[in-house]
C-alpha cells in the first residue's frame, strides 16, 4: 500500500521540480535559507513588534509555535519516519541545488514553521495575509525545487504546522477568540 504512494510522491516531485531555470536557483536557495529554523517568521514577528503592529505577548506565541513545530518535527517525527531525502533515494533522478540538506526528509521542517509562522502572524495582522501566505508557499516549494523534499514531506510539515498552531492558540476556542479579537483590533491582539 505504501509503495505506490511513495512512487507517486517521487513522480509528483519530478513534475514539480521539472520547470528548472538556472536563474531561479539563487532565489530558491535564498528562500530555503530564509526559512531555515523558522528564522524569517521570527524576523517578521520582531519587525511587527518594533513597528507596534504586534504585541510582545503575541510575538512569544509565534516563537512558541515555531519552536514547538521544530522540536516535534526534528526530534520526534523525522527519526520515527526515517525517510531518506530524494537525492539519497534516487540520486540519478534528483538534481540538488545548493548545499544538500542533511538528516531525514519527512516531514519538512521548513513547511511546518512556514505554516505555523504564516498562520500565527496572519491571525495577529490580517492585512499581511496575502504576503505571508505567498512567502510560506514559496518557501515550501523551494524545498522541492532544491531537491531536499518530496511533496508529501511538504504536505506533512504543513499539517504539523497547523496542529502546532491549534495547540498554541487553544484549539477551537482559541480560533474563535482570535477571530473576535482580530475583528476589533487586528494589530493589538493579545
Amino acid at each position: 500500500m505504501l509503495s505506490p504512494l511513495l512512487h507517486a510522491d517521487m513522480a509528483l516531485r519530478g513534475w514539480l521540480a521539472a520547470p528548472h531555470l538556472t536563474a531561479l536557483d539563487p532565489v530558491m536557495v535564498g528562500l530555503s535559507a530564509a526559512g531555515r529554523g523558522g528564522a524569517i517568521w521570527l524576523v517578521i514577528g520582531a519587525l511587527l513588534v518594533l513597528t507596534r503592529r504586534l504585541r510582545l505577548a503575541a510575538f512569544w506565541q509565534v516563537v512558541l509555535a515555531i519552536v514547538l513545530a521544530l522540536a516535534l518535527n526534528d526530534a520526534v517525527i523525522k527519526p520515527l519516519a526515517a525517510r531518506p531525502r530524494p537525492f539519497v533515494a534516487a540520486p540519478a533522478q534528483v538534481q540538488v541545488v545548493g548545499t544538500p540538506a542533511s538528516g531525514y526528509s519527512f516531514p519538512s521542517g521548513h513547511s511546518s514553521t512556514a505554516v505555523a509562522g504564516a498562520y500565527m502572524l496572519t491571525a495577529y495582522d490580517p492585512p499581511l495575509r496575502a504576503v505571508l501566505w505567498l512567502l510560506a508557499a514559496l518557501i515550501m516549494y523551494s524545498r522541492i525545487y532544491v531537491g531536499a523534499h518530496y511533496p508529501f514531506d511538504v504536505f506533512g510539515g504543513a499539517l504539523l504546522g497547523l496542529l502546532v498552531v491549534w495547540v498554541v492558540i487553544g484549539g477551537r476556542d482559541g480560533v474563535r477568540l482570535a477571530r473576535r479579537r482580530v475583528g476589533r483590533q487586528p494589530s493589538r491582539m493579545l
